[in-house]
């Protein structure tokens, strides 16, 4: 059984890297400060060695599969600069082409240049933008309570029964976000910060549950002073539990209030053209999985200003990330519809900044569709929505 259990983790940890590499080296961390707090009952070296196994090899298997098929020499200097690019201490010490080159010389292999990359190490920065999201999302209170974390963790030892292990995993939590925000900076802080893609949310969840268990267990508390010649006696453990409970509740509701769930602009519209192609804002692949058709993201806002009549894309300028097999058929050239959401995106105005701007969500209602409405009176409008517009591109073909 420990086997299986020990097989199941390594494979767990060896998926990570599909996601991200900085997600994997959040794992890789974590499981090593596992062993540092006492978690996990393993000899460091083990540890390490399980690590570097569960790890090595699918990162090993991905660099012979990436030099099989494009070549070593690109595999070594895509090595390169993605570690000069991703890891800013890396490029303190060695220079790195700039992103013009770089993004022609992955284009030339049909190879996507991950954006981003470079620039001074500014940890603090990086830390100050990381906490200031999760302290819009969470409330002020967190900032005190993320330091009786702090405390309550660094005295650990201390305390006796399940809260010592949930102490010990807090702590754990915060080095592995702690290595990865300094081994990958700026990337760490917007992505998994200003973003609020899963990462934190894990110390954060821990840590408003140790609070609620510490807050339920002394619920019963009274606390007594004395006034003049009275003794006052307060339930001081229930107005704690009830302040707890009421600031939860109160920045949940802001917070749904300020960004509430909504799907993709214009999916109802995009349900109904099954079959037809789509260029679009953003990424292509949402709009892609209602029509059952290719969809192409735009790149650039040239087409703002094409005349109706000359209505026509170069899959090479105005198509981001287009690597269709048969990329040179003119079909790609006139896609069949045109759709604008709403989105915090590139080329939209912004009418408010939900949270302070301090967290980024992508369909917070905020974007403004008035300019490119406007820009786009010539083009035949096939459905229109709060959140988006959709043109219809097939009578150009006509004309």
């Amino acid at each position: 059984m420990r086997r299986m259990h020990l097989g199941l983790a390594m494979l767990y940890c060896g998926l990570s890297l599909g996601i991200d590499y900085p997600f994997a080296a959040f794992i890789a961390a974590l499981v090593i400060a596992f062993g540092w707090v006492g978690l996990v009952h393993v000899p460091m070296r083990r540890l390490l060695l399980i690590v570097l196994v569960a790890f090595g090899v699918p990162f090993t298997l991905r660099q012979v599969q990436v030099a099989a098929v494009l070549g070593v020499e690109f595999w070594y200097r895509d090595v390169l600069y993605s570690v000069l690019r991703r890891v800013p201490m890396a490029s303190t010490f060695f220079s790195v082409p700039d992103s013009l080159t770089l993004s022609k010389y992955y284009e030339a292999h049909n190879v996507i240049k991950w954006p981003g990359g470079g620039g001074p190490v500014l940890l603090l920065t990086w830390a100050f933008v990381f906490i200031r999201a999760h302290v819009a999302t969470l409330g002020l209170l967190s900032l005190p309570l993320g330091l009786a974390g702090v405390y309550a963790g660094w005295i650990r030892h201390r305390v006796s029964g399940p809260m010592r292990a949930g102490l010990a995993l807090l702590v754990a939590l915060w080095m592995a976000v702690g290595v990865t925000l300094l081994v990958f900076g700026e990337y760490v802080s917007v992505f998994y910060g200003v973003l609020l893609m899963p990462l934190a949310v894990h110390w954060v969840v821990l840590l408003l549950g140790l609070t609620s268990y510490v807050l339920v267990a002394h619920r019963q508390c009274i606390s007594s002073f004395a006034f003049g010649k009275r003794r006052f006696a307060v339930p001081a453990g229930a107005l704690l539990l009830a302040v707890f409970v009421l600031w939860r509740v109160g920045t949940e509701v802001r917070n749904i209030v300020a960004l509430p769930p909504v799907g993709y602009p214009g999916r109802h519209a995009l349900a109904e053209l099954k079959g037809h192609s789509v260029a679009t804002l953003w990424i292509s692949s949402a709009p892609s999985a209602y029509t059952d058709q290719w969809a192409a993201t735009l790149q650039t806002a040239r087409w703002l200003v094409k005349s109706p009549h000359r209505f026509v894309f170069n899959p090479d300028e105005d198509y981001y990330v287009f690597f269709e097999v048969d990329r040179d058929n003119p079909r790609y050239r006139r896609p069949d519809f045109l759709l604008i959401p709403g989105l915090q995106v590139w080329g939209l105005t912004r009418r408010c900044q939900p949270l302070s701007g301090w967290v980024l969500g992508f369909a917070d209602g905020c974007s403004d569709l008035t300019m490119p409405a406007t820009q786009l009176a010539g083009i035949p409008l096939y459905r229109r929505g709060e959140d988006f517009l959709l043109y219809d591109l097939r009578h150009l073909r006509r004309n």
